[in-house]
């Protein structure tokens, strides 16, 4: 006896054959070939071939990366580095691939380093600082303090400028694999 699924046939869309009888032999072998012949012939719907769907990826994949070092480039163009990582932060990474999400988030955090430290920076080279220190350093000749705040203050200087200058460096190096990345899916990178 024939099978409803025995009647559903067809390559690109099933089609049910309307005359499915029993008794009639000549009907039941052409359920069988025709059977045969769906199970040899494609899924229905569309087939990708994997080679096609890998290059599809990979050119939403440079897209994206390149839509990112725009975004990236103009945000460098902000008067400040605090303003820059904020800029940098607002850049949306989500339709790039994972190894560049993650290479360009750590240049995110160089330059979030680097706005911390042009902070502490500024916060240590005020007039109103210099002040302080100054009158600290004073006070502290006429009445002999174990620590001298002018000392203090070009310690921190050092460090603090010392810091600023590896997280220079943290930025070129981390922007560097970012382009190396970035090259590695064909991204064009734009010009400084």
């Amino acid at each position: 006896m024939a099978s409803v699924l025995q009647c559903l046939v067809s390559a690109t869309a099933l089609v049910v054959i309307s005359s499915c009888s029993p008794q009639d032999s000549s009907t039941e072998s052409d359920y069988s070939a025709a059977s045969d012949a769906a199970t040899e012939a494609p899924m229905a719907g569309p087939t990708e071939n994997p080679a096609a769907k890998q290059e599809r990826e990979r050119a939403a994949f440079k897209t994206a990366i390149e839509s990112i070092l725009n975004q990236d480039r103009a945000a460098g163009g902000a008067a400040t580095s605090r303003q820059t990582a904020i800029e940098m932060s607002r850049i949306d990474l989500s339709q790039a691939p994972s190894d560049f999400q993650t290479l360009f988030v750590l240049h995110r955090q160089a330059w979030e380093e680097s706005a911390a430290l042009d902070d502490a920076w500024n916060r240590l080279t005020t007039d109103e600082n210099f002040e302080k220190v100054l009158t600290g350093g004073i006070l502290c000749g006429l009445i002999g303090c174990e620590e001298n705040p002018i000392k203090t203050q070009v310690d921190a200087e050092t460090r603090v400028k010392e810091a600023r200058l590896a997280a220079s460096q943290q930025i070129k190096e981390t922007w560097h694999s970012v382009e190396l990345s970035a090259a590695s899916y064909g991204a064009a990178i734009p010009p400084k």
